[in-house]
């Protein structure tokens, strides 16, 4: 069984399917204890995951920011290499999408990754990476607010 994460960005619930949920708000250090907890958990890994990064509510990055991303993407290149079946990011923006390319150009993928845009897409497409990569997937009764074709959330 694949580790936990321990992050409150990280949703380990649902593994080898690992959720890592980019608040449109940070404090100075989340985002590199975030990387953090992921180096640490891909020590420890030793069968296929997959992530989806929920960067929706993403409005923008600073440098230092996309510098923690691309020395992340550099520092755990031997591990995601190794077990990342894919990597789905939500980026429904194209100012997120310009983000994700700028890493990806500083810090080349090691992993099949695809941007889609919304977390229905990401789920099912990061489930087809793991059933291709032999994963029996858990049985997942998904809440009726995240059910493909449910209405959306009334925020208020």
């Amino acid at each position: 069984m694949p580790p936990d994460c321990d992050h409150p960005w990280i949703d380990s619930d649902h593994k080898p399917l690992y959720v890592l949920t980019i608040p449109q708000q940070r404090v100075d250090g989340e985002l590199q204890a975030a990387v953090n907890a992921i180096s640490e958990m891909y020590r420890h890994v030793s069968s296929p995951i997959a992530w989806i990064v929920d960067a929706s509510a993403l409005l923008g990055a600073v440098p230092s920011e996309r510098q923690i991303m691309v020395d992340a993407e550099k520092r755990n290149a031997h591990y995601s290499s190794q077990f990342n079946v894919g990597t789905a990011v939500v980026a429904p923006s194209a100012i997120v999408r310009g983000i994700y390319t700028a890493i990806t150009w500083l810090a080349p993928l090691v992993y099949p990754s695809k941007v889609v845009r919304d977390v229905h897409e990401a789920r099912r497409w990061t489930n087809e990476q793991l059933t291709a990569a032999g994963v029996e997937l858990p049985r997942y009764s998904a809440p009726p607010s995240m059910r493909p074709g449910s209405p959306p959330i009334e925020r208020k």
